[in-house]
């Protein structure tokens, strides 16, 4: 950081352009269990490995499928967000999908909003247990997602729901059920 500091006062000072701030602790922890476990995902199924069997190894590695970031606004979540589906990108690690209750959430990131996204709306979103869905509905929840996306759910590496507060458990169990299926 002080480093940084000293690279930004020489460039202010000279009229160049600022180097990008670098990230706190606990901003780059997060970012690299993010990408360190899409990374493992990336080498299983290049393996040929199926996904179960892939994710059963994150606790090896102290990592898990589910990571929480939260703080106030202006503390550089959105910042990580950017830079964790940057890095995700360029090492080929699959598809980043930001997403969030919200549009106003989403949009930023140019994701979808969330009850879209899965196909859910205020009644089918209340549901307890996961549907069983017949074929051509999950075909139609595949082609969804990918019209909602912008990609095929086979892609997809890495989720981050912006503004989780706003979504319940329930909210989170449809995600998990229906990108199972």
């Amino acid at each position: 950081f002080d480093e940084w500091r000293e690279q930004k006062r020489l460039a202010e000072a000279g009229g160049a352009a600022v180097p990008k701030a670098p990230f706190n602790v606990e901003q780059r922890l997060l970012g690299w269990r993010v990408v360190r476990a899409a990374q493992i995902r990336r080498a299983g199924l290049d393996r040929g490995e199926d996904v179960g069997r892939v994710l059963r190894r994150l606790p090896a590695e102290d990592l898990s499928q589910v990571n929480l970031m939260y703080g106030p606004g202006g503390t550089g979540k959105s910042a990580d967000i950017y830079e964790i589906v940057a890095i995700c990108d360029r090492l080929a690690l699959g598809r980043t999908l930001v997403t969030s209750y919200t549009g106003v959430a989403a949009a930023p990131f140019a994701g979808p909003m969330l009850l879209s996204l899965l196909n859910l709306n205020v009644t089918t979103k209340n549901a307890k247990t996961g549907m069983k869905f017949r074929p051509h509905y999950v075909q139609a929840m595949r082609n969804k997602f990918e019209a909602e996306a912008g990609f095929k759910a086979a892609d997809l590496a890495v989720v981050i729901v912006d503004e989780c507060s706003f979504a319940d458990a329930l909210m989170f169990g449809h995600l998990d059920w229906r990108l199972r299926v």
